[in-house]
């Protein structure tokens, strides 16, 4: 759970339990999304990978 964490942190995520009676645990974990490039963007990563 430790490394889950420094990953979900690293990303600007939350991890949330819930101790649920007699039936374990739920963990969510929730991201962001991450911005589209924009197509100036795309062109750009295109040009240098060549």
């Amino acid at each position: 759970m430790a490394i889950v964490k420094k990953i979900v942190d690293e990303h600007q995520g939350r991890i949330k339990v819930n101790n649920r009676e007699a039936v374990g645990a739920v963990v969510s974990i929730t991201l962001p999304l991450a911005a589209l490039p924009t197509s100036e963007h795309r062109s750009h990563n295109l040009s240098s990978e060549a």
